[in-house]
């Protein structure tokens, strides 16, 4: 069965979580792109290639210590959502 999920954007790091996120979605998506941002806002660098591609999915990983809902999201996925 084909995916649903054509493109799926991704924001890469170093983090563990970061690459779970990345083989997620190259798991449900046809088409996956990174986004590694180093410098300024993170939100915004995965925003504009999500814009840009006209992407299906955002996928961003989560730090441990924002496992638990009731910590609330991270900055990174509160941005996105604004």
């Amino acid at each position: 069965m084909r995916s649903a999920i054509g493109t799926a954007v991704v924001g890469v790091d170093d983090a563990p979580a970061a690459r779970a996120a990345l083989a997620w979605a190259a798991e449900v998506a046809q088409d996956v792109r990174e986004v590694h941002v180093d410098e300024g806002d993170v939100a915004v660098g995965i925003g504009q290639v999500a814009d840009e591609c006209d992407a299906d999915l955002v996928v961003v990983g989560m730090h441990e210590q924002r496992r638990s809902i009731l910590r609330g999201l991270g900055p990174v996925v509160g941005s996105l959502l604004e």
